[in-house]
This record gives structure tokens, C-alpha cells and sequence, in this order.
């Protein structure tokens, strides 16, 4: 199964274009996949500035689950989750390029310092 952003049905709208990576992980990303196995990705956003300045809205994380089960985390809290050493956020630094299906050039700075 293939994932593109026309298959996004949520409601955030801003989600794709404002997507700065999207992975294959799991089952898919380490071989172990069954033809009944569902495809997970995961992924970092930036949310638009107000999210950021504002209080009336929150952008932390979303997940959709079908037609795959998309996982997008909200850069801050991406990069809190990777210093405090989370197993979800280090997996999908450390994919191998083959399962990238978004990597925004952004995205190279956070490779560069993943093994820090």
C-alpha cells in the first residue's frame, strides 16, 4: 500500500503543505509485515503561527486511521519527545531512507544531530 495526501480526511487542512516529514514505520519499515498488516506513518508538522501564538487553538499531535494509521507530531513536541529519549520519536529518526516518503530539507538538520 502506498500513502499519499489525498488520502488525508482530516481537519486540518494546513497539514499537508505544512508536513516537513513522513516515514514507514513499523511492521512495513523493519520487514516483518503480513499482507494483512497495516501500513503506519509517522511524521513531523509545523503548525501556522497562530497555533503558536494564540491560546484558542492546540496543535500537539493528530492521528488518523484509515485508510492507513497516521501519527503527525507537532515539531516541538517531536523534538521534546526525542530529548527525553521517547522510543516513538527516535524510531522514525532512524528509518532507513527507503521508508521516507517526505523529507522536507529542513528535516536534514534534525538527521545531522540525531546520534548527539
Amino acid at each position: 500500500m502506498t500513502f499519499d495526501w489525498t488520502q488525508y480526511t482530516g481537519n486540518l487542512k494546513w497539514l499537508p503543505e505544512r508536513t516537513l516529514y513522513l516515514t514507514r514505520h513499523g511492521s512495513h519499515a523493519y520487514g516483518t509485515s503480513l499482507p494483512t498488516s497495516d501500513m503506519d506513518i509517522r511524521g513531523i508538522a509545523v503548525a501556522p503561527l497562530h497555533y503558536y501564538l494564540g491560546t484558542s487553538e492546540v496543535f500537539e499531535q493528530t492521528v488518523q486511521n484509515e485508510p492507513v494509521d497516521l501519527t503527525i507530531f507537532d515539531i516541538r513536541k517531536f523534538i521534546k519527545l526525542a530529548a527525553d529519549a521517547n522510543p516513538n520519536a527516535l524510531e522514525i529518526l532512524f528509518t532507513d531512507p527507503s521508508d521516507h516518503l517526505l523529507v522536507h530539507p529542513l528535516m536534514e538538520k534534525l538527521f545531522e544531530a540525531r546520534k548527539a
